[in-house]
């Protein structure tokens, strides 16, 4: 198994070590999954701002690589509420129950089903 990147989250800064790279977000880091190569973050928006597009992946320079991709919400204001690494990939959910398998690398929705 290959080391995850080392890092840490305070309030809307991320820290990659042992560089010391910071990466800031719009809003509060909510949670961070750590791969070999790509640290995936989620962030949780203000209720009420609508903003779906809440994760984001992140190489070990502090680079966003990419941001989860648009899809149709049943709500307006539906951000991703959890995420978990399942095997390689990584499970997103959102509030409106979606639930989404990312390749964590290039950010690309592997399936999207429903689990509410």
């Amino acid at each position: 198994m290959k080391e995850s990147i080392a890092h840490s989250a305070t309030n809307n800064v991320l820290k990659i070590k042992p560089s010391g790279t910071s990466v800031s977000f719009q809003w509060p880091i909510a949670q961070v999954v750590s791969f070999s190569d790509i640290l995936v973050v989620r962030i949780e928006p203000d209720p009420g701002s609508c903003f779906n597009e809440n994760v984001f992946g992140v190489n070990k320079d502090g680079s966003i690589v990419w941001t989860i991709e648009k899809i149709k919400h049943v709500y307006d204001d539906s951000p991703y509420t959890s995420i978990v690494a399942k095997d390689d990939n990584i499970k997103l959910f959102n509030w409106d129950g979606d639930e989404l398998l990312v390749e964590p690398k290039s950010g690309r929705i592997i399936s999207i089903g429903y689990g509410k």
